[in-house]
C-alpha cells in the first residue's frame, strides 16, 4: 500500500518557471515535455514533481532567457553577488555596477554511474 503524497499549490516562483519552459524544445525521448505537459493547468504538485520541475528548469537553463534572474530566486546561496559603486569627483549620484557570479559547475549534476561512464545526466 502506498502513502498518499501532500500536494501543495503552486506559488509564483513555480508559476514563471512554468512559463519560461513553454519556449523549450525538449530532448527527444526523455519524459521531461510528457512530464511539462501534465503539470501545466494543474495548481497543485507533491514536493517531487516540484523537484522535477526543477530539474527540468536546470536541465534546459540555456534556452531560457530569465534563467538567472528565476534561479536566484530558486537557489540563493549559489550566487555570489558583488555590487561595487564608482563614484568621481563631479557626480552626485554614483554608479552601482552588480557582478553576479554563477557557483555552479557541471559536475554538480553528476551521479556516481555518470561519473564511471564519463556521460552527464
Amino acid at each position: 500500500m502506498s502513502k498518499k503524497r501532500e500536494r501543495l499549490p503552486l506559488g509564483e516562483l513555480e508559476r514563471n518557471i512554468l512559463k519560461s519552459l513553454s519556449n523549450v524544445t525538449f530532448t527527444p525521448g526523455r519524459g521531461d515535455k510528457k512530464f511539462y505537459r501534465s503539470i501545466e493547468n494543474e495548481t497543485w504538485l507533491t514536493e517531487a514533481q516540484r523537484n522535477y520541475l526543477f530539474g527540468i528548469f536546470d536541465r534546459y537553463r540555456r534556452q531560457i532567457p530569465t534563467y538567472q534572474e528565476l534561479a536566484i530566486q530558486l537557489e540563493p546561496e549559489r550566487f555570489k553577488v558583488k555590487i561595487t559603486f564608482e563614484k568621481t569627483l563631479f557626480d552626485i549620484h554614483p554608479t552601482a555596477r552588480v557582478e553576479i557570479k554563477d557557483t555552479y559547475t557541471p559536475k554538480d549534476c553528476w551521479t556516481k554511474k555518470d561519473r564511471q561512464r564519463n556521460t552527464l545526466i
